[in-house]
């Protein structure tokens, strides 16, 4: 009881510093401004950023690295992208050219940096986290893949507690 607790004063103590987060002005916008905020809080720019619109656009010229769980990118996926896991293993990524251009991504943007960090820790020279994540990707109406083919539209949010920041409402979400 008293673990469950300290678990719930601590998430309230995040959500509520949530309100009072300062919105980075340099930093992409996604369309909630309390998924700005809480990414605010969360990410620290370590990593270049790319917002949705232009990995849309320039899709085919990168190399897009997803740094979720494999459950999570069995369920879907950005459309072309490699699944790599959390952590980093270079002999994964041999066929990876160093100089070439990468975006990383997880959920909301968060593990995605810190493997875009270990990425550049290791030589690699042209390294953009997607902010937002797959999360910005699907409520800005994107198509997804899964395994099994193209079109999905179904997304797991590693918990139900970040699945509040998926907002699109054509988007069933597991976890």
């Amino acid at each position: 009881m008293m673990r469950y607790f300290r678990w719930l004063i601590g998430y309230l103590v995040f959500i509520s510093s949530c309100v009072f987060a300062q919105v980075n002005p340099e930093w992409p916008k996604v369309q909630s401004d309390s998924y700005n905020q809480t990414l605010n809080l969360l990410l620290s720019g370590s990593v270049p950023y790319i917002n949705v619109a232009d990995l849309k656009e320039g899709i085919s010229n990168y190399t897009i690295l997803d740094t979720r769980a494999k459950s999570e990118f069995d369920i879907s996926h950005i459309p072309g992208a490699i699944f790599v896991g959390p952590d980093l293993i270079l002999e994964n990524l041999a066929k990876v050219a160093k100089d070439k251009p990468i975006v990383v991504y997880c959920s909301v943007g968060y593990r995605s940096e810190k493997f875009g960090e270990q990425l550049i820790e290791n030589g690699y020279s042209n390294v953009s986290n997607l902010y937002g994540g797959i999360f910005e990707w699907v409520n800005e109406d994107n198509e997804l893949s899964k395994l099994s083919g193209e079109g999905a539209k179904v997304i797991h949010t590693y918990n139900s507690a970040w699945g509040r920041f998926i907002t699109n409402p054509n988007c069933t979400q597991v976890n």
